[in-house]
């Protein structure tokens, strides 16, 4: 693990045979962990084969597909792609919610406007954090010795995870800082809901975009306010648009939370493979998943109409 996460290549791309590659490509030429140059003169960086680039319609569709000489140069570009697909392509039925007019409605205009901030404001959100040691967090003294038991288990758990995070730290420092990275709200979850706009989760994106908004861009790494007009959009959002988004977002989770209790309902299980299932259950979850239609369109019909409901479920 040490040797591979101290390996350093120059872009962000895919690897490939250099004779497999359309265009003509140098030689892959990265740092070995080491420290030492290496060139390989058969194989070459080319273009992404993320999954992302052709599902839901998006082989058909021409964008950037790499390769990038930065982490914030591919996020820009997955926000460029995730608005050349939107606009060119029929909204795909979210495989994680179930939206009807009762809760959250996707439009493509809300999932524009959520890549297009990606794009503005992703080189805030791939930068590293300058005090990564910093304290963060104070608590309170404690009445009671039940409260007590429970500070010192916290504070105990607390110094565990702290001694491994700093054996990490000392030992493989970029091992450390990508998985910090997981655990950075602030900049993690926004390169985790990009990348899949066009099925879903801008309500989610813009939701965390209004609370950046709300606590005035403060959260925000090496953010310059002089370099914005933090009156315009995205940055200069009103109280009231603030309100609007969250409420919005809380629509969309009560979606999210009927695909959820379907799912739990006929077995987690058969939801895990793209929704093959094998060949012994495929008439059983085929009726389990009929009765929970059954279910969703009696529970939501006085909310929304037939024809709706029958069209948002995502399975015969």
């Amino acid at each position: 693990m040490v040797d591979w996460t101290n390996t350093s290549f120059p872009m962000f791309g895919g690897l490939y045979f250099k004779r497999d590659l359309e265009q003509a490509a140098g030689s892959l030429t990265f740092t070995d962990e080491n420290s030492k140059e290496v060139t390989l003169d058969d194989y070459a960086m080319g273009p992404s084969n993320n999954k992302l680039n052709y599902e839901n319609g998006r082989s058909k569709v021409e964008f950037d597909k790499g390769p990038w000489s930065s982490a914030v140069e591919r996020e820009v570009a997955t926000a460029r792609r995730e608005i050349a697909c939107v606009q060119q392509l029929e909204l795909p039925r979210s495989p994680y919610a179930l939206y009807t007019s009762a809760t959250y409605i996707p439009n493509k205009e809300k999932k524009i406007r959520a890549a297009e901030c990606h794009a503005q404001l992703a080189k805030y959100f791939m930068t590293d954090d300058p005090r990564p040691r910093e304290i963060l967090k104070t608590f309170k003294p404690q009445k009671g010795q039940d409260q007590k038991d429970r500070m010192e288990a916290f504070i105990m758990r607390e110094r565990v995870a702290y001694g491994l995070r700093s054996w990490m730290h000392d030992n493989n420092e970029l091992w450390f800082k990508a998985l910090w990275f997981q655990h950075d709200y602030r900049r993690y979850d926004f390169s985790r809901l990009a990348p899949n706009l066009l099925v879903d989760k801008e309500s989610y994106y813009l939701s965390y975009l209004a609370t950046q908004a709300r606590r005035n861009w403060r959260n925000m790494n090496d953010f310059d306010p002089d370099e914005y007009d933090l009156k315009s959009y995205p940055f200069g959002l009103s109280s009231k648009k603030v309100k609007a988004i969250k409420d919005e977002t809380n629509l969309a989770s009560k979606a999210l939370q009927y695909m959820w209790n379907v799912k739990s309902q006929v077995g987690w299980q058969f939801f895990q493979d793209s929704g093959f299932v094998r060949h012994e259950d495929y008439d059983w979850v085929k009726l389990a998943l009929r009765e929970e239609k059954a279910t969703f369109i009696k529970t939501n019909r006085k909310y929304a109409h037939l024809e709706e409901l029958d069209a948002v479920w995502p399975s015969d």
